[in-house]
């Protein structure tokens, strides 16, 4: 029997993708992935859905969340899967998420108004298919109204993390968002540790772990070799899953295909049934 493969990090309109979710699950099943996970940016809105998507579609649909938090000077992604998306504890926090998101680009505007940019909200929302405002849908705006020459230029110039118009967003603390996707009858999974500082990773996964962090992404497209090797035995380590995802975003992030990353990611079906059998216990 053909080894299988899976992709458990996926986005789509209702956070800063450009696919519906009914869309990742067609392109799922096109490219016969066993399964698949929708792990919008704090909403759990699409879900609905993509489990309707999944049955139509007779593929294995995973309700997921990628929860936005910070500690130790880092912003740490918590990914959660097999949640409940009808959990009223986790609707409540993740519409204060959304509507602290739904405050902070009109602070980002004022800040390119200062920087000699007008924009309007209305000139963002044209970008944007749900209901979700974010950096993807400003630097649209900018690319149209010919203040940049391309997207990236956007986020060097003027809304990356260190630029002058951007705001952070609200963050949660680790340890509530990992009790969080626990709550909602979930697993708490730690999103590319790739993008962690060397030096603070191990104070940052000793402190998840305490938390009850079930597992880490250990193939992602920005993991080399070295990287898959490191947060295996990271994992065998703390007795921790393995898990993966391409972090598909559609046209968003045009450079990262469905299921198989930059091109070379494969993420084995094997890592969904060790997922499936650390729920189960």
């Amino acid at each position: 029997m053909p080894e299988r493969f899976i992709d458990l990090q996926t986005h789509s309109i209702h956070s800063d993708g450009t696919f519906t979710p009914e869309e990742i699950v067609a392109l799922a099943t096109e490219k016969n992935l066993a399964a698949v996970a929708l792990t919008d940016h704090d909403t759990v809105d699409g879900l609905p859905a993509f489990l309707q998507a999944g049955q139509d579609h007779d593929i294995e649909t995973i309700p997921g969340i990628e929860l936005s938090t910070r500690t130790h000077g880092e912003n740490i992604d918590i990914l959660g899967y097999f949640i409940d998306p009808h959990n009223e504890t986790l609707q409540q926090e993740t519409e204060n998420l959304r509507q602290a998101r739904r405050e902070r680009m009109p602070k980002m505007l004022q800040r390119l108004q200062d920087e000699g940019i007008h924009l309007t909200l209305q000139d963002i929302e044209e970008h944007a298919t749900g209901d979700v405002l974010g950096r993807p849908h400003l630097a649209k705006a900018l690319l149209e109204h010919d203040h940049i020459d391309q997207i990236q230029d956007a986020y060097d110039a003027y809304i990356g993390d260190h630029a002058p118009a951007y705001v952070p967003k609200k963050r949660l603390n680790p340890p509530d968002a990992i009790h969080l996707i626990h709550q909602a009858d979930g697993l708490a999974v730690l999103a590319h540790p790739c993008y962690i500082h060397p030096a603070r990773f191990p104070l940052i996964l000793e402190t998840l772990t305490q938390a009850g962090l079930d597992g880490i992404e250990t193939y992602y497209p920005d993991h080399d070799a070295n990287h898959v090797t490191f947060f295996k035995q990271q994992a065998q380590r703390y007795d921790l899953a393995t898990t993966g995802g391409s972090d598909f975003h559609g046209d968003n992030k045009p450079h990262i295909n469905l299921g198989t990353g930059r091109g070379n990611l494969r993420v084995p079906y094997a890592c969904l049934e060790a997922l499936r059998k650390r729920q189960d216990n």
